[in-house]
């Protein structure tokens, strides 16, 4: 697809991205799939690289951002500070462990509704990957999982025992290994 083919308001911006973007190379369909904004609904689906989708749930998923993890951050903190707090009643416990639950939650529905995402709409994974806005929060997943882990080493290892411990050291070298990656890939993929 040349750029010229392409109708609408949009027209002269994509140019101007596509000349001084440093990812210029960039698959034409990549560019489209990133949901530039235009004035016309009719302009919208001629510039889109993947059909509007007519479901809610389906819109839903395909709009779905690396961001929402930063919920699952943000409830796992709570839990945690809930649970160090030097006030040591039960009740602080209690509150600590059902936001932990709710954050375990959390993250089960964002990974599984993410790994939909990719899985139904490929192409969105190159353009979540060099959006110069988007790219930057996927570093958010290995934070929660980061989170998730100190929640199991808060609560579970005392309660369950050694196994919750070996499941916390797993999901801290996840965490370890998919920060570090995410850390050298996305700075020289944007």
């Amino acid at each position: 697809m040349n750029l010229d083919d392409i109708p609408g308001p949009c027209h002269s911006s994509l140019r101007i991205f596509k000349q001084s973007s440093p990812s210029a190379s960039l698959n034409p369909r990549v560019l489209l799939a990133m949901q530039l904004p235009t004035t016309d609904r009719a302009d919208q689906r001629k510039l889109s690289a993947i059909e509007t989708p007519m479901s809610t749930w389906r819109g839903f998923i395909r709009r779905f951002a690396p961001s929402w993890f930063a919920i699952v951050m943000g409830t796992g903190i709570i839990s945690i500070l809930l649970y160090k707090l030097p006030y040591n009643g039960a009740w602080l416990y209690w509150i600590s462990v059902a936001i932990f639950v709710i954050n375990v939650t959390l993250f089960a529905i964002f990974s599984l509704t993410s790994a939909l995402r990719y899985i139904c709409y490929p192409i969105l994974w190159r353009a979540m990957i060099t959006h110069p806005v988007e790219s930057l929060f996927v570093a958010t997943f290995p934070m929660s999982v980061g989170i998730i882990a100190q929640g199991i080493v808060n609560i579970c290892v005392p309660a369950w025992g050694s196994w919750a411990a070996t499941l916390a050291w797993v999901l801290w070298w996840i965490e370890a290994v998919t920060s570090v990656v995410i850390c050298f890939y996305i700075p020289f993929n944007m």
